[in-house]
């Protein structure tokens, strides 16, 4: 892996650089059988997780950390948007699970962080195991403290003693437990990120949907949210909220009128030819993700890309439960009317082929239509753009 591939931060100022452990090396040494045996705080385990979903296996160095605080608050802001890209984040923590647990109720107010789903790294077992054990640096202390005093300013995460910054690992103070993150998919290690100081980090987002592919190998897909409510994955209450406004533009029509007829054709076509390229179609998933709506362009990918090349009532069932359903993080916005309609189609007629059409066209015309014309704006675009 290159250092290029792992120069996705938040810091702007700071180069990430990685270390010379290669996916092959440490994968030598994290077999399945290992993932295997390491259990998360509700008993099931890393490799068996791996088997449905990508898993951002996270080391958090300690609670008085304030950049793992930090972090934690991050991976909390993208939530629903990873578990809609069916990742799923694991914390990897120092503390006994009694006192992490009473960390996360005590630090933080959003009712996910108690929820997500942790492993306690006894004596740094699992942190030697995956080496992100490493001496310390003291050129970059500069750098960490200043981090650590906008923190502060900003954010209120304190340091009560400074070597808070610097904690000590079984081993000895000498040496560290540095922030790292690995994702983990059909019980392998697919993709690594080693901070070179503690106050850097990635952007969870980047990492996961690069649209360049250079990071994780396989494509970023949507969530089946049986298997989210199978594994007891926690969902939260974003699908309760109150429905996102129904944008007014050329293609979106009231919703009475577009209960009776489709939305613009020309529009729809248009949208459909741009996503139908591989590459285009990461690079406006990223943007949505960014704007917390890419429920709508997964739906469209779970049409066009797998039901209508398999129309299976399986496929349907799947489409209906993760986009249909309130309490799910894929949940669409469209008219409980249109939802209504397919599923009684579905229920007369099986999995027509052209099942989801009328949905689809209501989606592209007033949702992703509004989203494309901000995109089409945007830096990621232009990127997009410089790429052809």
């Amino acid at each position: 892996m290159s250092a290029e591939e792992c120069c996705v931060t938040k810091d702007a100022t700071t180069t990430i650089q990685c270390n010379n452990i290669s996916l092959d090396e440490i994968n030598h040494k994290v077999k399945s059988e290992f993932l295997a045996s390491v259990n998360t705080n509700t008993g099931v385990s890393l490799g068996e997780l791996s088997k449905k979903h990508k898993i951002l296996f996270l080391f958090l160095r300690h609670t008085g950390c304030p950049y793992c605080k930090e972090a934690v608050q991050d991976i909390c802001d993208n939530y629903h948007t990873l578990l809609q890209f069916n990742t799923i984040p694991v914390l990897c923590h120092l503390e006994p699970e009694a006192d992490f647990a009473k960390f996360l109720h005590e630090d933080f107010t959003d009712p996910i962080i108690p929820n997500l789903l942790r492993v306690h790294d006894k004596d740094d077992y699992l942190a030697n195991t995956f080496e992100v054990i490493s001496e310390l640096n003291k050129r970059k202390l500069p750098g960490v403290l200043m981090r650590a005093a906008y923190l502060y300013a900003t954010k209120g995460y304190k340091i009560k003693q400074l070597n808070e910054l610097f904690a000590p690992t079984a081993e000895g103070i000498t040496r560290t437990r540095v922030p790292a993150l690995f994702i983990l998919e059909n019980e392998r290690i697919v993709y690594q990120f080693r901070h070179s100081a503690f106050s850097t980090r990635p952007d969870y987002l980047d990492l996961m949907i690069d649209p360049e592919r250079k990071g994780v190998a396989s494509e970023p897909t949507a969530a089946e949210f049986g298997a989210l409510k199978s594994d007891n994955i926690y969902v939260g209450k974003r699908a309760a909220a109150e429905p996102k406004p129904r944008v007014a533009n050329s293609g979106c029509m009231s919703p009475n009128s577009r209960e009776k007829e489709v939305a613009n054709k020309d529009e729809c076509a248009a949208i459909s030819e741009f996503l139908s390229d591989s590459r285009n179609r990461r690079y406006f998933k990223l943007y949505s993700a960014k704007e917390y709506s890419s429920e709508h362009v997964l739906f469209w990918e779970s049409v066009n890309i797998t039901y209508r090349k398999n129309p299976t009532a399986k496929n349907a069932q799947n489409i209906i439960d993760s986009y249909f359903d309130p309490q799910s993080p894929l949940g669409i916005n469209t008219t409980e009317a249109l939802k209504k309609r397919v599923r009684s189609r579905f229920e007369e007629e099986g999995p027509q082929k052209d099942l989801f059409d009328e949905i689809l066209s209501d989606v592209e015309s007033c949702v992703l239509s509004d989203t494309m014309s901000r995109f089409e704006t945007s830096p990621l675009y232009a990127k997009l753009q410089s790429k052809k």
